[in-house]
């Protein structure tokens, strides 16, 4: 598991549910190894210009997501979990989509 990994997690939903979700690993928190990820969403429609990032089952990188749909990546939905709260690794995204990732938070927090 490293950056850029697309895992399978327990992530906190707005209803307070805890459901087993992808996302985006973005960094390991040290000293534990904790994971600070981004959500995955199939619900292009919520899409966020200038913050999320669609990835679409035509683009050629598609395949190595490993994702069962068109998503988008969350750019601002963060949250830190410990790694025993992750199922497995489902893919990955490719070192330019995870760049965007970073760009495009540090342009939102700034």
């Amino acid at each position: 598991m490293e950056e850029g990994s697309i895992i399978k997690v327990a992530f906190p939903q707005a209803d307070g549910i805890i459901k087993f979700r992808p996302a985006v690993l973005i960094k390991k928190v040290p000293p534990y190894n904790d994971l600070m990820v981004c959500a995955v969403s199939t619900q292009i429609q919520t899409f966020v210009p200038g913050l999320d990032l669609i990835i679409q089952q035509e683009e050629k990188d598609f395949g190595q997501t490993r994702l069962k749909q068109s998503s988008i990546i969350r750019v601002a939905k963060l949250t830190t979990i410990p790694i025993k709260d992750v199922e497995g690794t489902i893919g990955n995204i490719g070192p330019t989509r995870y760049k965007q990732i970073l760009v495009q938070l540090n342009v939102f927090l700034r």
